[in-house]
């Protein structure tokens, strides 16, 4: 009973802890969102805090649905938590550089909010730190996935402009057609439709 007692009270403290840092970086994120020009209450919803935050540093906000991608690699055997812990890490990396960068500090900094983030989000918020607006780090894999999606997206545009533009063309010829006015090649009058003869100097339409 005394072991479980024991275990139980660790749990405890661990679970206090871990509530006192969460409020700690959320106070911290909060102020960095208003130095920034948003709504501090921002901060507090999951999922979009990480959102804002990549708009206000310049981190494409389509790394969320890369992020949510990869999660499906877990059920594969092995390899595919790895994939997904490289690719969670890789996210951690960038956010943390673009955060110092955006805020007037260097990659220094940007260690200390990927292991401190509850310490080093309030001195960014709290401190005389100043926003300097978004400053994203060099993203290869981002602009190499998301340039993927790009060139599918290209190449439907294009062929969808090219059966507009044939389109167009067709409807043109037919109004020509249409429209088309005949002359007589001897006289010049105009020729209507259906005459078998110029009717100003007599003739013959083939």
């Amino acid at each position: 009973m005394e072991i479980l007692a024991f275990v139980a009270l660790f749990l405890l403290a661990i679970m206090f802890f871990s509530l006192i840092v969460a409020v700690i970086s959320i106070i911290g994120l909060w102020k960095m969102f208003e130095k920034a020009g948003e709504e501090g209450w921002k901060s507090i919803i999951p999922i979009y805090n990480v959102y804002t935050l990549c708009t206000i540093v310049g981190v494409s906000p389509y790394w969320l649905l890369i992020l949510v991608a990869t999660t499906f690699f877990n059920a594969l055997p092995g390899i595919g938590s790895i994939i997904d812990g490289m690719a969670m890490l890789y996210f951690c990396v960038i956010m943390c550089v673009s955060t110092a960068k955006s805020f007037g500090r260097n990659e220094d900094f940007a260690i200390g909010l990927f292991f401190l983030p509850f310490i080093f989000n309030c001195i960014l918020g709290f401190g005389k730190t100043e926003y300097v607006g978004p400053t994203p780090m060099s993203d290869p894999v981002g602009d190499w996935i998301l340039g993927l999606f790009n060139k599918e997206n290209t190449t439907k545009n294009n062929t969808s402009n090219r059966t507009n533009n044939t389109n167009k063309n067709v409807r043109e010829t037919e109004v020509l057609e249409e429209t088309e006015v005949n002359f007589c090649r001897k006289c010049g009058a105009k020729i209507e439709d259906g005459d078998a003869f110029c009717v100003s100097c007599g003739t013959k339409i083939n």
